[in-house]
């Protein structure tokens, strides 16, 4: 091959991917200790993941502050226990949503080969 081939090919552009097992792993892993959303900040979506961030930190605070004085009288068995329940849910809708948005944005990327977002 001589300089005149190398200047007459196009440069091969990558398609746009996410890869989906990355996004489930970190909207999983770190959502166990009550990051949810991290997903989404990986897929490109950051304003998407922020409600799932606040609102599982906020009840991640509550599970472990429940026994201080400040929330004593708030945050007992049974409301912990919803709360625990409230946490899987949040963990669960994070991880399909940043998973949903991941294949979403491959299918468009494949398609097009321009980033959807």
């Amino acid at each position: 091959m001589n300089s005149t081939d190398c200047a007459n090919q196009a440069p091969q552009l990558r398609k746009p991917f996410k890869d989906p097992l990355v996004t489930l792993g970190l909207s999983v892993i770190p959502g166990i200790i009550g990051l949810f959303g991290i997903g989404h900040f990986y897929v490109g979506r950051p304003l998407r993941g922020i409600p799932f961030l606040v609102i599982g930190g906020i009840a991640a605070i509550m599970l472990i502050f429940r026994e201080s004085s400040l929330l004593s009288g708030i945050v007992n068995s049974g409301v912990a226990a919803l709360l625990y329940v409230f946490l899987l849910f949040i963990l669960i809708a994070s991880a399909v949503d940043a998973l949903m948005l991941a294949r979403a944005y491959n299918k468009e990327g494949m398609a097009t080969g321009i980033a959807l977002w």
